[in-house]
């Protein structure tokens, strides 16, 4: 097994598959503290090595060949043809005011459409205790290679406060974020079937959930001085029910979201324990793990 170190931290990993005269080669493409690079898992050979001063976070490889980086330093996201091994381009990761993207998604192919999502964490210690976030922001990216506008930014909302994680409907084009910051804004669901004019369905606050402040174990505190953080992260959405499992790793709980109702309702699950950061659904969707 051969690791890896590109500009002293390797953080995060995308393979693609790409066939070239009937032979099929896989590609590793490598994010670092300052730099990205590909790889040739058959080989260990260095493909090609782009400069992203300063770090960046998720990667994502499209069936198309291309892959998209989170550059979270440069606000932007780093576009490389995985044929050719070499950059085709930047976008600004935010129009709004975004900065610092971290996590990445692809969206479920839904109508002829699908997304690449990318979230856009902002810093929290920036906005006023009470005041919605303006640097914290959800991009989506045509992801469709036949689509006219491939690659484009086609639309983007603005979110609550803190890093986020996002857990997809299988049947329509909705999504629930999480904000791992914020009372007010826990967990929210959007519908996104007009990229260009993303929708606020419901926004689930700390008192949706329960926590009515009613003692120190009921009351969501950021900052977890006279309350509990609720701390949402990790997400995943079950193949069996279509439900979108949000872990609370600040209580321990389990919010179960049904984002496909018009009007999205939840419940929780106490676990055993707290912390962690994911949620997974096993083969099938009957079961849902949490590490």
């Amino acid at each position: 097994m051969l690791i890896v170190r590109v500009g002293g931290a390797s953080l995060a990993l995308a393979l693609s598959c790409l066939n070239a005269f009937g032979q099929t080669s896989q590609i590793a493409a490598v994010s670092g503290r300052d730099q990205l690079a590909l790889y040739d898992l058959a080989t260990g050979a260095e493909l090609a090595r782009l400069d992203a001063p300063g770090g960046s976070s998720d990667l994502l490889a499209l069936g198309s060949g291309v892959a998209l980086s989170n550059h979270t330093a440069g606000n932007e996201v780093i576009l490389i043809d995985l044929k050719r091994r070499t950059e085709i381009g930047r976008l600004p990761s935010s129009s709004l005011g975004g900065i610092r993207p971290v996590h990445m998604y692809l969206s479920p192919f839904t109508e002829g459409r699908q997304y690449v999502v990318v979230l856009n964490d902002g810093n929290e210690r920036s906005t006023p205790k009470g005041e919605r976030p303006k640097d914290s922001t959800l991009l989506l990216i045509d992801a469709v290679q036949s689509s006219p506008t491939f690659l484009k930014p086609m639309g983007e909302a603005r979110l609550g406060i803190g890093h986020h994680k996002v857990g997809f409907s299988m049947k329509r084009a909705r999504l629930a974020v999480s904000n791992i910051s914020d009372c007010s804004d826990v967990v929210s669901a959007y519908d996104y079937e007009n990229a260009s004019d993303i929708r606020l369905v419901k926004t689930f606050s700390a008192a949706d959930l329960g926590y009515d402040s009613s003692t120190p174990l009921k009351t969501c505190d950021e900052t977890g001085k006279v309350g509990l953080m609720l701390s949402p992260h990790g997400t995943g959405t079950s193949a069996a029910t279509d439900r979108v499992y949000h872990f609370l790793t600040g209580p321990g709980q389990i919010a179960v979201f049904d984002i496909d109702a018009d009007v999205p309702t939840v419940k929780l699950i106490q676990t055993a324990g707290s912390g962690g950061a994911s949620v997974k659904d096993l083969p099938g969707g009957h079961f849902i793990a949490r590490p």
